[in-house]
């Protein structure tokens, strides 16, 4: 099959022009550390509408993912209430996102576990228990879920609280994608795949037509050229399900709901570990700050540092520079899918540059393939794309989600 990957110099491109309207996104999402990272971006962006978190099983179980968007927004309230207080004219970064007004977010709870089979894995060697570096379990509760306010007795209290921006959906997470591409114009939706690509594939055998309707799926996944981070031969994603990573990659191609589409295929850009790997930040500078926020990110990445500095290499001395550093594994698939060209707004030129060019360089020997396997394009704003070739392995033990290149 062919699937493309991205990568880039700068996650924020300098010669990005934000589209006239919103960019509309859908977060597909096991948080999971990075998660929230990549949650943190998405939030802080002016020209991004954020329509949903789609939660998914992955770094941790689903009541756990859930519980972690929560505790994070909760967070995010206070810091709020902080930088109001003390931020002068400038006020909070954040109360565009999770003030009074702030558009609603929609979270909808999705698959706890992969298409086939019955053992689900999860991350939880790296992230901890909880996802979060078992924050749930820290004594005193510093980082707490929200409860309803004094007074709300309508509130059941079995169950979690979703305060506003968020809103808990009554559609699971693959029916609430589907809902959101069905009511909005084609290609105005985009989608950043952050864990395994569960929900998307069942939205997709549910639905193709109006699945087809996404402009673009930023998907974080796969190894095509380097190691695993799971296994030696597969990064965790592709790993938890690789029967849904199957779907999306080589069978939804060719479909007939597709024939308008390049190489009738769904309109996917794949980020593996072979680029997220090389985008890289200090631990320290990410838990230098103060305020809740800052405490928050100190607390969530404790267990991932711990994980990380112990692959130092043996017999050197430790280096923060080379060893003590955070992968930006989910930051970048959102930055890629809030900065990419668009098919609409002012980025639309752009994209179709890009697309016209593999229409003119498209191979004689395979009419799907766009371009030339290996043949690369730098798009306007610094993303430079590499048209690769790969099927996804599902029922090896040793080989269970590698990318098999050709």
């Amino acid at each position: 099959m062919t699937s493309s990957s991205s990568s880039s110099s700068a996650p924020l491109p300098p010669h990005y022009s934000p589209p006239d309207q919103p960019l509309k996104l859908i977060i597909d999402s096991d948080p999971g550390v990075d998660d929230v990272l990549a949650f943190l971006l998405a939030l802080s962006l002016p020209h991004v509408h954020l329509l949903a978190i789609t939660l998914t099983f992955g770094n941790t179980t689903l009541d756990y993912a859930r519980d972690n968007v929560l505790r994070t927004f909760e967070v995010l309230k206070k810091q709020d209430e902080l930088e109001k207080r003390t931020g002068g004219e400038g006020g909070s970064r954040w109360h565009r996102a999770v003030g009074p007004g702030a558009r609603k977010i929609e979270v909808a709870l999705g698959a706890e576990g992969p298409l086939k089979g019955v053992e689900r894995f999860t991350a939880s060697y790296f992230h901890g228990r909880d996802g979060l570096s078992s924050i749930s379990s820290l004594p005193g509760d510093p980082h707490p879920l929200p409860i309803p306010p004094p007074g709300s007795d309508s509130h059941p209290r079995d169950k979690p609280f979703f305060p506003a921006p968020l809103s808990l959906s009554s559609h699971s997470s693959p029916q609430l994608i589907l809902s959101l591409l069905a009511s909005h114009p084609p290609g105005t939706i985009r989608i950043a795949a952050l864990g395994p690509v569960t929900n998307l594939a069942e939205a997709w055998l549910q639905d193709p037509q109006t699945f087809s309707r996404v402009g673009l799926i930023s998907i974080m996944g796969g190894s095509l050229d380097e190691p695993g981070n799971t296994s030696p031969v597969a990064e965790f994603n592709t790993y938890a399900d690789p029967w849904a990573a199957k779907v999306l990659f080589e069978e939804s191609v060719g479909h007939g709901c597709l024939s308008g589409r390049r190489g009738r295929r769904l309109p996917i850009e794949l980020l593996p570990l072979d680029i997220t790997g090389r985008h890289t930040v200090q631990y320290g500078n990410l838990m230098k700050a103060e305020g809740p926020l800052g405490n928050f990110i100190t607390s969530i990445l404790t267990h991932p540092r711990k994980m990380t500095n112990s692959y130092a290499p043996y017999g050197l001395p430790f280096s923060a520079e080379r060893d003590d550093l955070f992968q930006a594994h989910d930051p970048l698939a959102v930055a890629h899918a809030c900065f990419a060209p668009s098919e609409a707004g002012k980025g639309g030129e752009a994209y179709h540059q890009y697309h016209e060019y593999l229409e003119a360089h498209q191979s004689q020997n395979d009419a799907s393939s766009g371009v030339q396997e290996g043949e690369q394009r730098e798009d306007s704003t610094g993303w430079v794309y590499t048209e690769r070739r790969f099927a996804v392995e599902a029922e090896g033990k040793l080989t269970r989600g590698m990318c098999i290149v050709e």
